[in-house]
């Protein structure tokens, strides 16, 4: 259930459980849950996040989670708080609450702690500066609107998890009637003092848990003498402050349309992830972008911006808008690329413009020296391309040039959704099994970037290069998985020659495997059964972890890895031949298939005995 930024550190503890004790889980938004009459079978139960508030103070909350037990599965509501008792329980298989005022109010309750409370964050290292800060809330359920001495509510000076926490690390003490703002500093290591809100909740929680734990309590901010000052400022020191930087890093005044503006935000190491965050601003809209890897694998995360420059380049030129980086540099080898990237890019789409680039800083030292030796990492999807790019480079004997291949990158976010965990655990064990049994580490992203208007076939290799470049501390090397072979060039999103131009002066970008055809690819991996057996190259499926035997792509892949395996004379017998025949009228084949085809269709023609699926492909191929 949507909430505000406070509530994502309820949301972040509770999905960092469930993948800490393996469940299988599918993130569901609301309008998914609107929208569907049944959800799939896949599904056995609905769980409502936890963090917020049941009864009649938030309608629109209320209306989702009576949407919810009408879906004909168990619903179980994790920790809650009630503003009053209207509210049906009995629609619902088990009710979690969080304090004892709640539970009065609903007997059949249970009671456990709010899951924020099972974060685990690390002591920040910056300096303490400020004895006290003071943040209050200005919504419906303020009850100290006109506080002097309120900075402001925390809930709209961030709008992600990493600024939210920024505004409590300068201060020895947080004095808030913010529930997770207080759950935050006591985290953080930090004393903090809970006011109350409108209703049970603030009280009720310090008296079950909070007050115990060594949280302070006031009844009203003018108990304490650091509230009782006139109203302080939040000037406070920021990395990137952009008073100390150069007027050339910024943007000039006076632009026709106001840049789209990237704000980044330290590192934030939540539970076993590490996440990386950054605000993305465009006409008056603000919306968060983050990036996650296990925190063990922290220490190849490089300390620039480029990840989230390469990002949002395309979107900026779509929108025809200049891009402003803050708080945090990029590197100038990474610039002078893509400026010639740009160039190619306005050329080849007509709906895409050159537009300038603005950072708090430009590095020629480009962030986090590679640690590697030169060691290089792909990506990584399970699918022919990237499959062969594992084999090319651990097991290819005609590849004399290999890299010094040590990672494969699977990233959750790109072809399977950032909220489905159990389709995305399938492929990530498939994935390892192909990665270890290629003598290689699997390594795994997740991202939220295609929450956003981005055009994927056109944009995803510089959303791949944005996570490669997000790892280049402990890089040199990132192979892309050729899509386009050297016989069939066009422009599109990624190719041999725009590829290389995600580089920047320490990490390299390259296109692998476009001197070979599909075919080719398949005709020297099919003898590497672990690769084989775990190919995945449907993006029709639903749950994405397996093929559907049936799309435009499954059966071009089918033929593809038939004629791999034929001998001279003849192609083996194939059990699903009718149905490829049947598959075959109802789709045209591709530019991109008919070049992967090419090498071998005077052998293909040549064949005496042809089966039906090969005529009636060999006769589309010369009429369409």
């Amino acid at each position: 259930m949507k909430g505000g930024v406070g509530d994502q550190l309820t949301e972040f503890a509770t999905l960092s459980l469930l993948r800490q004790w393996k469940m299988p889980f599918e993130i569901i938004n609301s309008q998914r849950l609107y929208q569907s009459n049944r959800l799939p079978k896949r599904i056995t139960r609905l769980y409502i996040s936890g963090g917020g508030n049941m009864g009649s103070l938030y309608a629109e909350c209320q209306s989702l989670r009576f949407r919810a037990s009408q879906m004909g599965l168990p619903v179980t509501v994790l920790p809650q708080s009630f503003t009053d008792p209207h509210e049906d329980v009995d629609l619902y298989d088990t009710v979690w609450v969080r304090e004892r005022a709640s539970l009065a109010i609903c007997p059949s309750a249970r009671l456990a702690p709010d899951l924020a409370m099972s974060a685990r964050l690390p002591a920040r290292s910056e300096a303490i500066v400020r004895k006290c800060g003071v943040y209050l809330r200005q919504d419906t359920e303020a009850l100290f609107p006109e506080q002097r001495s309120n900075i402001g509510d925390p809930e709209r000076l961030s709008t992600n998890l990493a600024a939210y926490l920024d505004l409590i690390a300068p201060f020895e003490r947080i004095v808030t009637d913010r529930l997770h703002f207080a759950i935050a500093a006591m985290l953080m290591q930090r004393q903090a003092t809970l006011l109350p809100n409108s209703y049970n909740k603030n009280r009720s929680m310090w008296e079950t848990w909070l007050g115990e734990l060594g949280c302070g309590w006031a009844g009203h901010p003018d108990e304490l003498p650091a509230c009782r000052r006139k109203r302080v400022s939040n000037n406070l020191p920021v990395a990137g402050d952009l008073s100390k930087r150069s007027p050339r890093s910024m943007p000039p005044e006076g632009l026709a349309r106001p840049p789209m503006e990237i704000r980044t935000c330290r590192p934030l190491e939540f539970n076993d992830d590490v996440y990386v965050f950054a605000d993305i601003l465009l006409d008056g809209d603000a919306k968060a972008v983050w990036f996650r890897v296990d925190k063990r694998n922290r220490r190849f995360l490089n300390d620039l911006a480029d990840p989230f420059l390469l990002a949002f380049l395309q979107l900026a030129m779509r929108k025809n808008r200049s891009l402003w980086i803050r708080n945090a540099g990029v590197s100038a080898g990474l610039l002078r690329n893509l400026q010639q990237f740009q160039r190619v890019w306005s050329l080849w789409h007509k709906e895409y413009s050159e537009v300038e680039v603005y950072a708090d800083s430009i590095s020629n030292v480009e962030g986090k020296r590679a640690r590697g030796e030169g060691r290089a990492i792909a990506s990584f999807s399970g699918g022919v391309d990237s499959t062969f790019t594992l084999f090319n480079h651990t097991q290819n004997k005609l590849n004399r040039y290999k890299h010094n291949l040590s990672h494969a990158m699977l990233v959750h976010g790109f072809d399977i959704p950032v909220n489905d965990q159990a389709s995305f655990e399938s492929v990530r064990q498939q994935c390892k099994q192909v990665a270890n049994d290629a003598g290689l580490k699997l390594l795994v992203v997740a991202t939220n970037i295609r929450d956003f208007d981005f055009d994927w076939e056109q944009g995803h290799v510089s959303a791949i290069a944005a996570c490669m470049h997000l790892l280049s501390g402990g890089f040199r090397t990132g192979l892309v998985p050729s899509t386009l072979n050297y016989g069939v060039l066009y422009p599109w999103g990624s190719t041999p020659l725009t590829d290389p131009l995600h580089s920047s002066n320490d990490f390299r970008v390259e296109t692998d495997g476009a001197d070979y055809t599909r075919v080719d690819k398949l005709r020297l991996i099919r003898k590497w059964a672990t690769g084989v057996e775990n190919l995945r190259f449907c993006w029709v499926a639903e749950p994405y972890d397996y093929n559907c035997g049936r799309c435009a792509k499954c059966t071009m892949t089918a033929i593809m890895l038939l004629i791999a395996q034929a001998s001279k004379k003849s192609i083996q017998p194939f059990p699903q031949s009718k149905r490829i025949e049947r598959q075959l009228e109802t789709f045209v084949v591709s530019r991109l298939d008919r070049s992967d085809l090419r090498n071998d269709l005077d052998r293909l023609k040549s064949m005496q005995h042809k089966p039906g699926w090969l005529e009636k492909l060999l006769i589309k191929l010369e009429h369409e």
